[in-house]
């Protein structure tokens, strides 16, 4: 499932196709969930890095990751079912 790649910071390898279906869907995104799901993916940073960086609280960021990801979840659930 390539929703392992928001889980811990990214232990499983995802499909190239996989991937950049991801990318597309993280492009669609408001400005700020797609800040923190590619400051948390892509540079590896911490919850409180993030907040530090787009001077927000952390368990702001904490909830909106969790809820961005979470949509990209039901996202991914709905196209796989196509």
């Amino acid at each position: 499932m390539i929703f392992h790649i928001l889980h811990g910071v990214e232990e499983e390898v995802i499909s190239h196709h996989e991937r950049i279906w991801l990318y597309n869907k993280i492009n669609e995104l408001d400005s700020l969930s797609k800040n923190i799901v590619l400051l948390r993916i892509s540079s590896n940073l911490s919850f409180s890095e993030i907040s530090q960086i787009l001077n927000k609280s952390e368990n702001y960021v904490r909830v909106i990751f969790y809820r961005t990801k979470e949509k990209l979840k039901k996202d991914n659930n709905n196209n796989e079912r196509k």
